[in-house]
């Protein structure tokens, strides 16, 4: 039985969410199965969210409901597509843009869905309405793997045992946007099947960037008194177009406005995975799952160009010949596709006279990723700034990247909960990750791309909880996790650099005409050699009820990074990694939710401070401040940009009767520092205030009409920032005179949607 019921902000409907009885959490993303851990013996916050909460907010996509939600959670619109935001939950980031350093581990039925080549994860490759329940845990747990160094979501998807009949969602409003969902699911008792189809389709609410995405998922179960056995598919296609931020002067002028495009990208996604789980006593059992996951990626930016066609030479070229120094299109393919096995033995048992249940488990993962990436030299209109049918077919051959990646992890872990009373519990956990990365440039010029890179760690936790009385629980914990560098990162740092050095000059070429680069999506480099990621974590917190109408949760952490990866930006969309000895985030979080007559509510408040913890020089070029090396200086204690150190959110339903219901979200988040002023010299992105409202209506059993406003005040503001090439550079009429190359990634504005629901 796949169900999260725990005490949670965000669930405003669910009279569950205030109850505190005994109840299971099911960790899939631990294992496959059911470790049946009760929610007062787990040493760590969790958040939960279920099937009905997501149909209510209607967010326009899973990581915008957790937003609203969650404690701890904001998005940056880096890309500034409502299908590509960056989540940061405590400080750490899961994103679907390559060249983030992804710090939560995202599961899928049991399934981990961080895709090889960069540890991201595609939030359009999430269909809502297809979610039966997810989870969001806090702090480095080694049991979730590789990635989560500062927390984990678990997605479990429906099926025909928890969600039978035939369910329609139809919605449209502003910017063009319209979105439908089909389900339908059954069982007879032993076999249950069920399908979801869901289509988002949308013009944007900046210029050119209209994008559409679509998602089967299919489940066939078997139950039974051996056991059960489910079989999953999923079919996903989408085509984003995700223009990026905007330079501040351009925004100024018309926040709608693009700087250079387009920028898109388009998936095309299979995921077919198998779980069972299976009593091989009255005691113990046996779970697993296996999967194989396919995703081709394209993508298509056009860009700025950094040539001057002067400096071109013909035998450096390939196409057409025809030359143009106006702008680049930047032009890639990435086919990744992964598979793997996880499989646990789960046992309630007696330890040294306690109580005990005892989990085991091995995994195995591999992925391969092909990554091919060209330059084109291309025109650009003048007054769209797209390049759009304007490439010259010649391609700068140098800018050229064809790679092959092999990733493979293999992993055991055990995990044991004891009871030393009936109010105390003990766990402890480790996890053994062996991690090899294997990269072979498939061109034969890039020899310096050649690499076998090996990562191995065991991570152990602890943690302690205690059930005070039937209201209160507290807990405490130790953990510690990894992440290895991903093949982009290991393909492109100092060392490649250096062999590439070498190369040339065993070629009778001049060392300082080595010019490496890789063309990646966005466009980045990475520096130095870099290690695998440690991350060390303390929590200690409080859940419960304050009466029989009102929960809690209060958290204090501390997470500690090893090796942390920073990236480094010299432009727009260009920069390059670089290891920093020590960060940390830290801070506290507190939540209450309750029901007072038919006003369900609740708040929840975080402090994050995310900081770096030495002394170091960092790449800033375009930085007031730089100097002659186009360095900045970075002094422990500087916040790391991108992460505002206060949240508040707040939400209620209001029932005016049986059939009517009123909801409001808001959403609070101070300021934070533009990436790129790592040293903390520059004034922040302002913090804002985000109010959403909504109303739904039951006409009768089977039908339900439902409305929202997003941005109820027409708020006008950023979520994100960065230092960038001065936008003059691009000669076009309008930004051509712009000097401020300081680009922000601005909110939309105020929208209203309609929508039904009906079900039979």
């Amino acid at each position: 039985m796949r169900t999260f019921r725990l005490l949670a902000p965000g669930l405003l409907l669910a009279s569950s969410a205030f109850a505190q009885d005994a109840q299971e959490i099911v960790v899939v993303g631990v294992a496959p199965a059911d470790t049946g851990t009760e929610l007062r013996k787990i040493p760590y916050p969790v958040q939960t969210a279920d099937a009905e909460d997501l149909a209510n907010a209607a967010a326009v996509s899973l990581a915008d409901f957790m937003r609203a939600a969650f404690g701890s959670v904001s998005l940056n619109d880096a890309q500034n597509n409502p299908l590509q935001p960056d989540l940061q939950y405590r400080g750490f980031t899961v994103s679907p843009l390559l060249g983030l350093a992804q710090g939560i581990a995202v599961y899928q039925n049991g399934v981990r869905i961080n895709e090889p080549l960069g540890d991201t994860v595609n939030w359009d490759l999430l269909p809502q309405s297809a979610i039966d329940n997810i989870a969001l845990t806090g702090g480095a747990t080694p049991l979730f793997g590789l990635n989560s160094l500062g927390g984990s979501m678990v997605v479990n998807m429906k099926d025909g045992f928890g969600h039978e009949g035939f369910r329609a969602d139809l919605s449209a409003g502003s910017f063009g946007r319209s979105r439908a969902s089909f389900e339908f699911g059954g069982n007879d008792g032993s076999l249950g099947y069920y399908l979801n189809v869901e289509d988002f389709r949308e013009d944007g609410w900046r210029d050119s960037s209209e994008s559409d995405a679509f998602n089967v998922y299919g489940t066939l179960g078997w139950r039974g008194d051996l056991g059960q056995v489910n079989l999953n598919y999923q079919r996903g296609e989408s085509e984003l177009i995700g223009n990026g931020s905007s330079p501040v002067e351009l925004l100024a002028i018309n926040r709608a406005a693009i700087f250079t495009g387009p920028d898109i990208t388009a998936h095309d996604m299979d995921m077919l995975s198998l779980d069972f789980s299976t009593e091989i006593s009255d005691n113990s059992s046996i779970s697993g799952a296996v999967f194989l996951r396919r995703n081709d990626t394209h993508s298509f930016n056009g860009d700025a160009s950094e040539f001057e066609i002067e400096d071109l030479e013909e035998e450096e070229l390939s196409g057409t010949g025809i030359l143009s120094d106006a702008a680049i299109n930047n032009l890639s393919d990435r086919s990744q596709e992964t598979r793997g096995a996880d499989f646990q033995w789960t046992a309630n048992t007696n330890l040294f006279g306690y109580d005990s249940r005892v989990v085991l488990g091995a995994a195995w993962h591999r992925g391969e990723s092909d990554f091919d990436s060209v330059v084109e030299l291309a025109d650009i209109d003048p007054y769209s700034r797209l390049t759009t049918g304007l490439g010259t077919g010649t391609f700068v051959d140098e800018e050229a990247t064809l790679i092959h990646t092999e990733t493979e992890s293999t992993s055991i872990y055990f995990t044991t909960t004891t009871d030393l009373s009936e109010t105390l519990a003990l766990t402890i956990s480790a996890r053994s990750n062996n991690t090899d990365v294997n990269l072979r440039d498939l061109s034969g010029e890039r020899p310096e791309l050649n690499g076998n890179h090996s990562f191995s760690r065991i991570n152990p936790a602890i943690g302690l909880t205690w059930q005070v009385n039937e209201d209160h629980n507290f807990y405490a914990s130790l953990g510690e996790s990894n992440r290895a560098p991903t093949p982009i990162e290991l393909a492109c740092n100092e060392y490649v650099y250096d062999l590439a050095v070498e190369y040339a000059i065993a070629d009778g070429e001049e060392a300082d005409d080595v010019e490496f680069e890789c063309r990646l999506p966005n466009a980045f480099l990475a520096d130095p050699p870099l290690e695998d990621v440690v991350a060390r974590n303390m929590e200690l917190g409080a859940r419960g009820m304050l009466d029989e109408n009102t929960s809690y949760g209060l958290s204090l952490f501390r997470t500690d990074n090893e090796n942390d990866i920073l990236f480094q930006t010299t432009g727009r969309a260009t920069g390059l990694f670089a290891n920093v000895d020590r960060t940390r985030r830290e801070g506290i979080e507190g939540r209450l939710a309750g029901n007072l007559g038919e006003l369900n509510w609740f708040t929840a408040y975080s402090y994050v401070s995310a900081t770096f913890e030495d002394d170091f020089q960092v790449l800033s070029p375009n930085h007031d401040f730089a100097d002659e090396e186009g360095e900045i200086t970075v002094l422990a204690g500087d916040s790391i940009p991108g992460i505002p150190a206060h949240q508040f959110k707040f939400g209620a339903d209001y029932a005016f009767d049986e059939d009517l219901i009123l909801s409001l979200d808001l959403i609070a988040n101070s300021g934070q520092y533009l990436r790129g002023d790592e040293s903390n010299e520059l004034d922040e992105i302002d913090g804002y205030t985000l109010v959403n409202l909504g109303a739904r209506y039951r006409v009768n059993d089977r039908l339900l009409v439902y409305a929202q406003i997003h941005n109820l005040f027409d708020s006008k503001f950023e979520t994100f920032g960065l230092l960038g090439e001065e936008p003059g550079e691009v000669e076009v009429p309008l930004v051509e005179d712009f000097e401020i190359p300081i680009f922000l990634g601005a909110a939309p504005p105020r929208a209203g949607f309609l929508g039904l629901r009906y079900r039979f």
